[in-house]
């Protein structure tokens, strides 16, 4: 594999593990404000989100890993 296709790779990964990630994210916060404010508002709604941690999906951190992997791969490389 080519040294450029390694880091174009392991970018595109981590780039994609943070959108997702952040897309999960503004799903929670999302929901959560749309109950806050319906009429289940009333019935004693939590105060802040429950924000999803970075392992609750498991494709963010293989993605993060292999995105890791393959950056580190391609700056390590001695190939062109």
């Amino acid at each position: 594999m080519k040294k450029s296709i390694s880091i174009l790779s392991g970018t595109l990964l981590i780039i994609s593990s943070a959108l997702l990630y952040s897309f999960e994210k503004l799903m929670a916060t999302t929901m959560w404000a749309a109950h806050r404010t319906g009429p289940a508002s009333s019935e004693g709604w939590p105060n802040h989100p429950d924000i999803p941690s970075l392992l609750d999906n498991w494709f963010v951190p293989i993605f993060l890993v292999l995105g890791i992997f393959f950056l580190l791969k391609g700056f390590l490389d001695n190939k062109n």
